[in-house]
């Protein structure tokens, strides 16, 4: 007879002991009352994951016979470690998001052909335990090519006769459409990969796209991976934060192609991507050595040789499960650990935020991060937002007495009375968030209307949305302009 959480013990805190490497629980402690024993699944991660040149998965491969357990002085016997992919009845469901837009341009029509490449060559060295979906960024809506829980000898076939027709790049709208069809999976692991160059059409903040991305993952128990494809190095700073950014808080991997080339190492998916996705398993502890209210401290060591600590407190099922308040068998105990936790996450942010500003003050991009002694890159330039640029685009010519221009410099430009807004328009004619104008990637412009309460017109013709082509007249409540392309 097996019970999670409510059985003999249950989980209350799980305190990360190691600034590197980490121990993601998935799920348990499980007591197991016949044998007594205890079980938990987990997966490892490390910060080389999101260092998009670094190709080694030593970082998070469990070094054969390095697990320890123990309880206070005392070592908890480990009754057995299988590997992820050698527990009985695991599965684990992969969805790919291939980002296939503008394949009408030679430029693009290179990078997808190798997106493609691979995206079959990720479905073809898998366990058996591992099923395929696989889906597209071309519309305005998600396009699937393959449902989730494919084998991936189907999911390879139907990805070679999928024809892309190639409209827009909403990347984070179409991520969290695929988000919620894996979260209605009941698969032990749930692993969603990018493969794209990270421009979006999506209207907003980057930050807070990110968090709405964020939010639903973790909601969903959804890990999710990138692979960037830049032409060159001037475009990583632009868009491919875009990509980093949803990895890292959902702890997945993110890499980076040959820029230009669009080139992996030809074993990428064997020797990189398969041992992050399959690390960890399950661990079984014998439970008999511990009562009431225990912290058993598990360390695991890396191929790499680090050694990553993860506390684990338990509690006997007399008392209340997972609860705050009410009676506390150790007088409080719990209590205290807890505001120790705090104190010491709060620590941990006070020191990354320190070095933040110190890197900034110092010069930011210009120093190179170091790992193992050796100089490499950990991150795509941050601090700029992918759809800006010091690039001009064009002006909007004011039809008015002052007749002034105001220079389009980014591709997303928000129109509005608000001060958050990209051109800010002070007529009470105007709304908060009045409108929109946007440059796809074919080089096109467009204008949405964002439920103004006058509306948008071109050229004389109220609109929701429209295209703009040089010489077109914009009204947005009494303000009229002339749109202008450079």
């Amino acid at each position: 007879m097996k019970s999670i959480a409510t059985g003999l013990f249950s989980l209350l805190t799980f305190a990360a002991l190691s600034l590197g490497g980490e121990i993601m629980v998935l799920s348990g402690p499980t007591h197991d009352d016949e044998a007594n024993t205890i079980s938990i699944d987990f997966r490892l991660w490390d910060p080389e994951a999101i260092n998009p040149t670094l190709m080694d998965s030593k970082a998070v491969t469990v070094k054969k016979d390095s697990i320890k357990a123990l309880s206070g002085d005392a070592e908890v016997a480990v009754k057995s470690y299988l590997p992820f992919v050698e527990v009985e009845g695991v599965s684990s469901d992969i969805a790919l998001l291939i980002d296939l837009s503008a394949p009408e341009a030679a430029i693009f029509k290179k990078r997808n052909d190798w997106e493609i490449t691979h995206a079959k060559r990720m479905m073809t060295p898998a366990s058996p335990v591992h099923k395929f979906g696989v889906f597209t960024i071309e519309a305005d809506t998600l396009t699937t090519v393959a449902e989730l829980g494919q084998n991936s000898g189907f999911a390879i076939r139907e990805l070679e006769k999928h024809k892309a027709k190639g409209k827009t790049t909403q990347i984070f709208q179409l991520t969290r459409e695929l988000i919620a069809k894996l979260a209605k999976s009941d698969a032990d692991r749930k692993h969603l990969i990018i493969f794209s160059d990270g421009e979006y059409e999506d209207q907003g903040e980057l930050v807070d796209l990110v968090a709405e991305v964020e939010k639903q993952a973790k909601k969903a128990g959804v890990v999710i991976s990138a692979l960037g494809y830049a032409q060159n190095e001037k475009d990583k700073s632009q868009f491919l934060q875009s990509l980093r950014r949803m990895v890292e808080p959902t702890k997945g991997l993110y890499k980076r192609a040959e820029y230009g080339t669009y080139k992996l190492p030809e074993d990428f998916d064997k020797e990189v991507f398969y041992p992050f996705a399959e690390s960890g398993g399950r661990l079984v502890l014998d439970a008999s050595a511990l009562s009431g209210n225990s912290k058993v401290t598990i360390e695991i060591e890396t191929e790499k040789g680090d050694k990553i600590k993860r506390e684990i407190e338990v509690k006997s099922s007399s008392g209340a499960v997972g609860a705050t308040g009410g009676d506390d068998p150790n007088g409080g105990e719990a209590t205290d650990n807890t505001v120790l936790y705090i104190i010491i996450a709060a620590v941990a942010v006070a020191i990354v935020i320190l070095a933040l500003l110190l890197r900034k003050l110092s010069g930011g991009n210009d120093v190179d991060p170091v790992i193992s002694g050796e100089a490499t890159e950990i991150y795509d330039d941050i601090p700029v937002a992918p759809q800006f640029s010091n690039h001009v685009y064009g002006w909007l010519e004011m039809l008015d007495a002052d007749g002034s221009q105001e220079q389009i410099t980014i591709t997303n430009m928000r129109i509005g009375r608000g001060n958050d807004n990209d051109l800010v328009l002070r007529n009470d004619s105007v709304s908060n968030s009045h409108c929109v104008i946007n440059q796809s990637r074919d080089g096109s412009w467009s204008v949405t209307d964002l439920d103004s309460g006058n509306g948008i017109y071109v050229n004389g013709k109220r609109v929701e949305q429209s295209a703009l082509r040089d010489g077109d007249t914009l009204e947005l409540g009494e303000v009229k302009m002339r749109f202008r392309v450079n």
